[in-house]
């Protein structure tokens, strides 16, 4: 996705950014970007911007390099050099409050995308990330007005790339929005949103999670139990979903099925007090004192203060 918007920026230019020299240098470095080889690919940035300093391109490829490697704080500051030459690339706000949203600055990410989206409302992407911001920021209501926003765009509209992953795109939007109507006890809607974005992509195991918290909610146990199984089915290392069965099973008084799961949660997931805690309460509910007294153990010892 990255290598097509940053060819998009290119052919969008209604002016010639590029020298001769600097244009070889440029499609050497998509070229080594593409191909992943990014050193090679910073090295010819490099080499672009001795040409002309002056040049917001350059930056903002160099950005995107950093991006994709995971070097976020790197990427923010070529993304920020981008920007000071060239304010108008909406792209270049997009990626950067990507990087902001990585590095948990979700206040300064919202910001970004709102920028993005005043230079290019089409671009549906920017609203997904925006409303994530907002959810990081605990505005679920905010977070749903912007997915509304969203939904009310064309899949196509703005779209850059082919159109085999708009129904990916569209899954994601419906499991955020999903997301946010849990958080706010909207579960009935927030299954509906589920039920569609199942249908785009069956193969999302966060969907049948997200779907199971909801209708354990409910009191719907053996509807939910049937979704953390295909959840943990479609992803059986996710730690979330062996301890969301646990309590489902629980709930049906099946004391050792959820022993058995929060056994697993806590094996893929040793550092989370709250399993470890879960599992002390039911090994006293089943008067095993010594494995409950172990547990509170090693609870105590991830979290000393946590009464």
């Amino acid at each position: 996705m990255i290598i097509r918007n940053l060819k998009n920026v290119l052919n969008e230019s209604n002016f010639k950014i590029f020298l001769d020299v600097e244009e070889i240098y440029a499609e050497a470095a998509l070229k080594q970007f593409d191909e992943e080889n990014f050193n090679k690919s910073i090295l010819f940035c490099n080499e672009l911007i001795q040409f002309n300093s002056s040049n917001y391109y350059s930056f903002y490829l160099l950005g995107c390099i950093y991006c994709k490697k995971g070097s976020f704080s790197r990427a923010l500051i070529e993304f920020t050099k981008s920007l000071t030459l060239n304010k108008n690339n909406y792209l270049c706000f997009y990626y950067r409050g990507r990087c902001k949203y990585e590095v948990g600055d979700y206040y300064g990410a919202f910001k970004d995308f709102q920028s993005s989206i005043r230079l290019n409302r089409k671009y549906r992407k920017t609203y997904y990330w925006k409303a994530k911001s907002k959810m990081a920021l605990d505005d679920y209501i905010g977070a749903l007005n912007t997915l509304d926003e969203a939904f009310h765009l064309s899949p196509f509209d703005g779209y850059i790339g082919s159109s085999q992953n708009i129904s990916i795109d569209q899954c994601h939007l419906f499991a955020l929005r999903a997301e946010c109507k849990y958080q706010l006890d909207q579960y009935e809607s927030a299954i509906n949103d589920l039920n569609k974005g199942i249908l785009l992509d069956p193969k999302n195991y966060s969907n049948y999670f997200t779907r199971a918290e909801c209708k354990y909610a409910l009191f719907d146990y053996e509807g939910a139990i049937d979704d953390a199984d295909k959840a943990i089915s479609l992803n059986p290392m996710d730690h979330a979903s062996f301890y969301l069965r646990a309590n489902i099973k629980f709930e049906l008084n099946d004391d050792k099925g959820a022993k058995s799961d929060l056994s697993k949660s806590i094996y893929l997931n040793p550092q989370n007090s709250l399993y470890l805690q879960f599992r002390c309460e039911l090994n006293i509910y089943l008067r095993n004192y010594h494995f409950a007294y172990k547990d509170i153990q090693k609870a105590l010892k991830i979290d000393p203060n946590d009464p």
